[in-house]
């Protein structure tokens, strides 16, 4: 109970301070009402936590999130689906490839939940809003696609599922690194806090360069993957077929 207590009194210190940006504030006309006895309660409790959050440090833990999220772990996830297929048939793989990507999922929540803070006050009328909101329910859908192909695979075999969870990943990908390319180009100069520095903007690119190649190379070890996976299961096929006779018998 005191941990989640903390976790709302955090939310609630970064929608109280994450400020307006360059547009204007919902205007209002009636006077401020006075504090309750139950909202003063409230405020010694927020005073007793300690909590203080400025606007731009609310901010910069949105951006931070969703930079880990984007830029580094849903790529890593993607190459520890890619890549190490080609070397083994073991499937330590997948629990690597699940648990990096459930991290990249926290890491979009965490994002998507400090911004739903100021989403009362900032519709959802800017380009890296709006791919933010797609890129969130596209992260969960994908999940979910992947909990289903693997629950109901079936050994050996390849289904539409594992096809779609291939390319709806990819689109992920590409997604997410737009939205951070968006909130590192528009949004944060509409939200009132300057022109972001040009080796920002570089350093996502190289980033994403990075990241292309990489995947790339995964790529060209494919026809490596599928040799060894036929290799495997023509062993398999064998090993199932019981011999006619004994080799040592004489007819």
């Amino acid at each position: 109970m005191r941990r989640a207590a903390l976790l709302l009194l955090l939310l609630h210190a970064a929608s109280a301070q994450y400020g307006y940006g360059p547009y204007d504030a919902p205007a209002t006309t009636a006077a401020s009402p006075k504090p309750t006895a139950a909202a003063a309660a409230a405020g010694d409790d927020d005073a007793s936590y300690g909590i203080k959050i400025s606007p731009r440090s609310a901010v910069v833990a949105h951006a931070v999130c969703g930079a880990l999220a984007t830029m580094l772990l849903l790529p890593v996830g993607v190459m520890a689906a890619r890549a190490p297929r080609a070397f083994t048939g073991k499937r330590w793989w997948f629990p690597l490839h699940a648990g990096v990507q459930a991290l990249a999922a926290t890491f979009v929540l965490a994002a998507f939940g400090i911004a739903w803070a100021r989403f009362t006050l900032h519709p959802v009328n800017t380009p890296h809003r709006k791919a933010a909101v797609a890129f969130f329910a596209l992260v969960f859908a994908q999940a979910l696609l992947g909990l289903c192909v693997h629950l109901f695979r079936k050994r050996g075999r390849r289904g539409p599922g594992n096809y779609a969870h291939w390319g709806l990943g990819l689109a992920v990908v590409a997604v997410g690194w737009t939205v951070a390319w968006l909130g590192l180009t528009t949004e944060w100069q509409y939200r009132g806090h300057g022109k972001p520095a040009f080796g920002w903007r570089v350093g996502w690119g190289v980033v994403m360069g990075l990241w292309i190649l990489l995947y790339a190379a995964g790529l060209a070890l494919l026809p490596r993957q599928l040799r060894r996976e036929r290799a495997a299961a023509a062993e398999e096929r064998d090993a199932d077929v019981a011999p006619l006779q004994s080799p040592n018998k004489i007819s």
